[in-house]
């Protein structure tokens, strides 16, 4: 569609100033998120931190990054989250301490592995998360989910019986996430 998508840094006056996500045509890019511009998804006044991650972009330009918050309420075990562009708009796709759906009860979701997330063309986001919560054993943390248009389902966990291969065989520590057309 002729657009481009990058990560970058700016300045002012010669100072570091902040690091964005630009999506756009050649001369006409837009900004879509930057280091203390507000977070989609979040409490008023809540903003990206200065952890910005290098961000992944689908063949068509739309943008995925996990990214750091600061403001009122933000604390340890809520730090974290991913965002994903969909229709020209930014939505929160899962932030650390948001229930994980299907999960054991008290099931939140953990620490967002910084690439371990994947768009495709049509918007479906793939990405890995390790969960927590007091009915999560070691042997079964590591989530592969997928997001399309606000809705989320895991895909796999670590743990789970793999398909095809002899009773008992688990899936350890699932990674290289990426969906398909």
């Amino acid at each position: 569609t002729g657009h481009s998508a990058f990560y970058g840094y700016t300045t002012q006056d010669n100072t570091f100033y902040r690091r964005g996500y630009w999506v756009g045509p050649p001369g006409d890019a837009s900004l879509i998120a930057a280091e203390h511009s507000l977070a989609p998804g979040t409490d008023a006044g809540v903003t990206f931190g200065n952890n910005l991650n290098r961000p992944t972009f689908s063949s068509n330009g739309q943008i995925s990054f996990v990214a750091s918050l600061q403001g009122s309420g933000v604390i340890n075990t809520n730090l974290y989250g991913l965002w994903a562009q969909a229709s020209g708009q930014l939505h929160k796709v899962a932030r650390s301490g948001d229930a994980a759906p299907g999960m054991p009860p008290g099931s939140t979701f953990g620490q967002f592995l910084n690439y371990g997330h994947m768009m495709n063309a049509r918007g479906t986001l793939i990405f890995e998360n390790i969960i927590v919560g007091p009915n999560i054993t070691p042997n079964h943390k590591q989530v592969i989910w997928s997001w399309n248009n606000g809705t989320i389902n895991a895909v796999l966990s670590e743990g789970d019986q793999a398909p095809d291969v002899p009773t008992g065989t688990l899936f350890q520590h699932p990674s290289g996430s990426s969906p398909f057309s």
